[in-house]
């Protein structure tokens, strides 16, 4: 692999594998169940997340609450968890997932948060990089597929998030929105309530908003672009979302919606 430029490498195993790949360099990330992921070469995840902390400039010192979101577009559901998480905390942290495997490009969904946010004053935006919902650690999540394997990707990347990034950015909540239409989603949240307390992490479990007597989710404003019914998506999104729609960039992707039948 380093003869071919690639530098950093994950491993899924068993943990009776462990030792192996431990002789081989690599070192232990976390464990689920009986399922270990291991990193290699020159990947390190406290390196790697004490730069995120020093990039973000938030206050290590500051007890937050934290959300990750993957906003595919940014929703009036999403803004309502955040306002309630900015509400009820001193500071928040959202995650927008940075993997670009979505119908909405990475940049532009950080960048639909972070103007849906500007009113927040105790909410800092950061990109979630390669250790919080990415192909690293939770490829299940873009595949929308429910399997054998959903679980313990999900306890796995709860137990990154617990174990690591909230003792790095000192984080002792994490908001969720029920999940009324994904099993991925809904897998999930169960696995941070699961894991999540063990870390002495409150997980937040918030009703979902509703419009029109059905909960507000971005699946549900994607399947409106792909039927072309943009009007009814304006009553979904915070204005920031709806202008950017009507933007040239933003029809070419509503185009690349309608012409694709993408999971996520």
């Amino acid at each position: 692999m380093f003869d071919k430029g690639i530098y950093e490498y994950f491993v899924f195993t068993l943990d009776k594998n462990v030792q192996i790949f431990k002789s081989l360099g690599f070192k232990e990330v976390a464990q689920a169940d009986s399922v270990v992921l291991l990193e290699g070469g020159i990947a390190d995840i406290n390196k790697y997340l004490n730069n995120m902390l020093k990039q973000s400039g938030v206050d290590q010192t500051k007890n937050r609450a934290a959300l990750v979101v993957n906003c595919n577009p940014f929703t009036l559901g999403h803004l309502y968890l955040i306002e309630r998480a900015a509400m009820e905390n001193e500071e928040v942290i959202v995650f927008v997932v940075e993997e670009d495997r979505s119908a909405f490009p990475t940049d532009i969904r950080y960048s639909l948060v972070k103007k849906g946010c500007s009113h927040l004053k105790n909410v800092v935006v950061i990109k979630g990089g390669r250790y919080i919902i990415s192909s690293n650690t939770f490829p299940s999540y873009f595949l929308r597929k429910k399997d054998e394997k959903l679980n313990i990707y999900t306890k796995l990347d709860a137990t990154i998030f617990g174990k690591y990034i909230a003792k790095v950015f000192n984080i002792n909540k994490r908001y969720v929105g029920t999940e009324p239409y994904c099993d991925v989603t809904n897998e999930y949240n169960k696995a941070m309530l699961s894991v999540l307390p063990n870390y002495n992490i409150e997980v937040c479990l918030v009703e979902r908003l509703t419009k029109d007597g059905r909960p507000v989710s971005a699946s549900i404003v994607r399947k409106l672009l792909k039927e072309g019914k943009i009007d009814e998506v304006k009553n979904l999104v915070p204005i920031t979302t709806f202008e950017f729609l009507n933007t040239d960039e933003g029809k070419t992707i509503i185009e690349n919606i309608k012409r694709r039948d993408l999971p996520h």
